[in-house]
């Protein structure tokens, strides 16, 4: 109904901006790392939700702008405490990342 009069390349378009505001709505809902991170909301990022490809991806940016935290988590994970969300990531592959941001 809202998009009758369209034509099919504005209908796409329209479509498109659409979708797009409901994924941002979901994930701000969903409290996505990218979305937190982008908006450097760093204190809202639980760190053992973020997927271990974000995390190796991401350590140079959490050390400079949440480092307190993000090292707390490291070391929780060291020990095992809080483990890191890493199904496509090994946790030497973390580590090394992790190191190299120091």
């Amino acid at each position: 109904e809202e998009f009758h009069d369209l034509s099919e390349p504005h209908y796409a378009y329209q479509a498109r901006v659409k979708y797009q505001k409901l994924l941002s709505k979901l994930k701000e809902h969903r409290k996505e790392p990218m979305t937190l991170l982008n908006a450097g909301r760093f204190q809202e990022i639980k760190y053992k939700a973020v997927p271990g490809t974000c995390l190796k991806l991401c350590t140079p940016i959490f050390m400079k702008n949440d480092r307190d935290r993000f090292q707390a988590f490291l070391d929780a994970a060291k020990k095992k405490v809080g483990l890191a969300k890493a199904g496509a990531l090994q946790p030497h592959e973390l580590m090394r990342t992790a190191m190299v941001a120091k």
